[in-house]
């Protein structure tokens, strides 16, 4: 699907109704444009290692049929909608934004985490994205001088070197070494604020179990 600059245009907006929902009055696909390109990147690549129509055709009924079956497995998926690891992996990376490596293949994540075939889709986010709960006391906390985990103070005192990342799964990843740092920033807070809004207004909100649970939303 070949994406035009265009806001109005059918294939834009076909992805952003895709992510998001309809369009609001207040918002526009150009707030999503740095997605768009990442969407045209991933699919770019794919299709290196598969067949490009197929592959481009299947993302959005894929998006469709991965939302409304979200306790399946993906064993069950995969043989629900008759495609490949391939393009299954694809559209779980442009769905979440996060590392979904397909086995045999290379990419340039970080971390390459790889959705198992007897997880559903929330139990996948759970093992990728565990939640961390507090100490029952507060003797491993301490406090931290929210200047001092500034890009600027980061940048200038700790010498580490703010890198943009794609993916949720390397966000906040620390790299060193011999004679440099570097920090891995997710660079599409659009598409998690436009998420969270798709989630505000969905019925069932995917939750760590696949089960719905209102007071624990997830983004898709």
């Amino acid at each position: 699907m070949e994406l035009s600059p265009d806001p109005h245009h059918s294939g834009r907006e076909r992805i952003v109704a895709a992510i998001c929902g309809p369009t609001t009055d207040y918002e526009s696909p150009y707030s999503l444009d740095r997605y768009l390109e990442y969407w045209a990147r991933e699919v770019r690549h794919a299709t290196v290692l598969g067949a490009q129509t197929e592959i481009e055709k299947s993302i959005i009924p894929t998006f469709e049929v991965l939302k409304s079956n979200t306790n399946k497995t993906r064993h069950v998926l995969e043989n629900k909608l008759h495609q490949s690891p391939l393009a299954l992996d694809l559209c779980c990376r442009l769905m979440l934004m996060t590392g979904c490596q397909t086995p045999g293949t290379v990419g340039g994540d970080i971390f390459r985490p790889r959705w198992r075939d007897d997880e559903n889709l929330g139990q996948y986010i759970s093992r990728v994205y565990p939640r961390a709960s507090s100490p029952a006391d507060d003797s491993r906390n301490q406090p931290v001088s929210l200047n001092k985990l500034g890009a600027d103070f980061l940048t200038r005192y700790a010498h580490i070197d703010i890198r943009w990342t794609d993916r949720l799964t390397d966000h906040l990843t620390l790299l060193k070494g011999s004679d440099w740092k570097s920090l891995y920033v997710f660079a599409h807070p659009s598409f998690l604020l436009r998420s969270l809004e798709a989630v505000a207004t969905q019925r069932e909100p995917l939750t760590q179990g696949g089960k719905s649970d209102s007071s624990k939303p997830y983004a898709w």
